[in-house]
């Protein structure tokens, strides 16, 4: 069985890559699944459009993680991994700024991608990546702000527990 202490959280590496977006791309279908049906198929296009037309085309942030995410102090990106077998089992990104394409203002910090493998999913994953990010927001002196950029409402639910804006 699994604990809660099988689990770390460490910088994104190269060699991380394809598990980062298989993890993120399930997410993003746990978000379509857990929308009402009524807006299911829009749900499901949006997300559609969000992960080939924006995130994984070659000048998308996902087509190239550590080159998107891992240059500078301005961003950074953070896996779980299950310590007894070293797989990734979590995903997220943190950035200086209110949006995706700006560094301002430099009191907030923006967390972009936040998911966790199904399987290892309410085994304290989400928290120990927040918790991470959270810390490397109070390294950037300026930070008075958190905000969880999503549209997963179990994202949403627990950045609220934290006191983010999303």
């Amino acid at each position: 069985a699994m604990e809660r202490d099988d689990y770390t959280v460490r910088r994104f590496r190269r060699g991380d890559q394809r598990a980062a977006l298989r993890i993120w791309s399930a997410g993003l279908q746990q978000t379509v699944e857990r929308s009402p049906c009524w807006c299911r198929p829009l749900v499901a296009l949006l997300f559609y459009v969000m992960r080939y037309a924006v995130a994984v085309r070659p000048s998308g942030d996902m087509h190239d993680i550590a080159a998107a995410w891992c240059g500078g102090d301005e961003r950074a990106a953070f896996v779980a991994v299950h310590a007894p077998s070293d797989e990734v089992v979590g995903f997220a990104t943190v950035k200086v700024g209110a949006t995706m394409g700006s560094d301002e203002p430099r009191d907030v910090a923006s967390f972009y991608r936040v998911a966790v493998d199904e399987r290892h999913r309410r085994r304290g994953v989400y928290t120990r990546l927040v918790d991470e990010l959270v810390a490397w927001s109070a390294l950037r002196g300026d930070v008075r702000t958190l905000q969880c950029h999503t549209g997963n409402q179990v994202a949403v639910v627990a950045g609220e527990r934290y006191g983010f804006v999303v």
